[in-house]
């Protein structure tokens, strides 16, 4: 996130203007600093809702059974899923002056992931 897009939305806050609909309805706007933050491509959009990694957050452990090709594959789209969470949570954690211990956080999960990718493979 930028740091306009952080001043808007500080600024949005100040006003009593920060509501999940406020935000979208700025950054519809193509000038405001907030329109890079969403996926306005209806097709794109309607698919990472769908995005077939959720579906595998469903798999049980029983469909995974014995199949370690099966277990990577699990593991790692469970990796991209907290990769992502903690590249949201380093954004947020700015004001909170720990950005470095989220970096390090994701720092550490890559090379978990790394790890996995060659024991896996």
């Amino acid at each position: 996130m930028t740091q306009e897009a952080r001043s808007r939305l500080a600024e949005m806050e100040s006003k009593g203007e920060l509501t999940p609909e406020l935000v979208v309805k700025e950054a519809k706007r193509p000038t405001s600093p907030l329109h890079g933050l969403f996926e306005w491509d209806l097709k794109k959009a309607a698919y990472r809702h769908r995005d077939p990694r959720t579906a595998e957050g469903y798999m049980s452990i029983l469909s995974v059974g014995n199949s370690k090709d099966m277990a990577r594959q699990a593991i790692l789209s469970e990796f991209k899923a907290v990769n992502a969470a903690l590249q949201r949570a380093k954004n947020i954690s700015v004001q909170l002056g720990m950005e470095p211990l989220l970096e390090r956080l994701i720092a550490d999960t890559l090379n978990a992931k790394e790890q996995i990718e060659k024991v896996a493979a």
